[in-house]
């Protein structure tokens, strides 16, 4: 029987903790999927590699299948090299150093089997500690509900967290990947990028009330000790793709009602605030020419619509009493 569901973790330097992961798939209720592990350590981390490459054999599963890159892709092709790699007619993207409750995936299927409309559907995330504790966030949305895809899609937008989706607690359909040919941009902030994408093709989005994984908030990512490089990456990158998804997207988003200046006006006055905060000067500087020049962009849009529309009701109007008077004429 082949796979329903495909499952992809890319995984670096996390082979000590990569166990728990993939223990946490292979024990899912629902088995007709398969699994697949990307290993994008550096070729000359020849130890590390050894390592997960034990961690993966030691559970012996036909349903895993092993992909070591023959060099390091880094955020974010990786991603771009995930998709790339499903076959079943679903599909999740997994971290490798969080764990899916048993019957996540299972409750996953289902859902989509009998919600033909929705294009994915997610739940709720725990949270472990440095201390092992495993907290429960309060969810926004306390009972099931099915989302038409603008909600998402203007919350992203506007960046005010009320319609976020961790993609350790998502199952999509594969089609919406691969015959939109979704690829991702960016470093840290990637997703951004990607959600705008699933969002803006995505017909119903479902949302489960119910907790489906555990992030490992124990493990500290790249700058998250409060770097200038990391601020700038949460604060100003998110912004930077926002705005290159509404420059590549316009026409599709119109045909959504979406106001694309209405958010590139946002985005540009988010960006000017950075910009006052932000201590590295090249960094200052693209946080001010992209807001200025977003800004500037919507103005001049403004004044050019202002003279548009009464210079058009003014031809309708003419052009109306012309047709009038030949009819009378004739």
């Amino acid at each position: 029987m082949e796979p329903k569901v495909t499952i992809v973790s890319p995984t670096y330097k996390r082979s000590h903790i990569l166990a728990n992961t993939v223990k946490s798939i292979l024990e899912q209720t629902y088995k007709n999927f398969e699994y697949i592990i990307l290993d994008d350590n550096h070729t000359n981390d020849v130890v590390e590699i050894r390592k997960t490459k034990e961690v993966i054999d030691s559970f012996n599963d036909p349903r895993i299948k092993y992909i070591k890159n023959t060099t390091n892709l880094g955020h974010p092709n990786i991603f771009n090299k995930c998709f790339d790699l499903i076959s079943g007619e679903y599909f999740m993207l997994y971290g490798d150093d969080d764990e899916l409750l048993p019957d996540s995936l299972d409750v996953f299927v289902k859902y989509l089997d009998s919600n033909a409309e929705v294009s994915l559907v997610h739940g709720l995330d725990m949270f472990k500690g440095d201390d092992g504790v495993i907290s429960k966030p309060t969810p926004l949305w306390l009972e099931d509900k099915i989302f038409d895809s603008e909600v998402y899609l203007k919350s992203l937008l506007s960046i005010d967290g009320k319609h976020g989706i961790s993609l350790s607690a998502v199952l999509f359909r594969s089609e919406i990947i691969t015959v939109n040919k979704i690829k991702v941009f960016g470093s840290y902030q990637w997703d951004v990028y990607f959600f705008a994408q699933l969002f803006l093709y995505a017909k119903k989005i479902g949302y489960l009330n119910r907790y489906t994984d555990i992030r490992n908030a124990a493990i500290h990512h790249t700058g998250k000790d409060g770097s200038d490089l990391y601020l700038f990456y949460i604060n100003v990158e998110n912004l930077i793709l926002i705005l290159k998804f509404l420059e590549e997207f316009p026409f599709a988003l119109a045909v959504k009602n979406i106001d694309i200046n209405k958010y590139r006006f946002m985005i540009g006055k988010k960006l000017l605030v950075q910009f006052m905060h932000i201590r590295s000067f090249p960094k200052a500087l693209l946080c001010l020419e992209f807001g200025l020049k977003n800004i500037f962009k919507v103005i001049f849009y403004y004044l050019v619509f202002g003279i548009y529309r009464p210079l058009t009701y003014l031809y309708g109007k003419f052009t109306a009493i012309k047709v009038k008077f030949v009819g009378k004429k004739v």
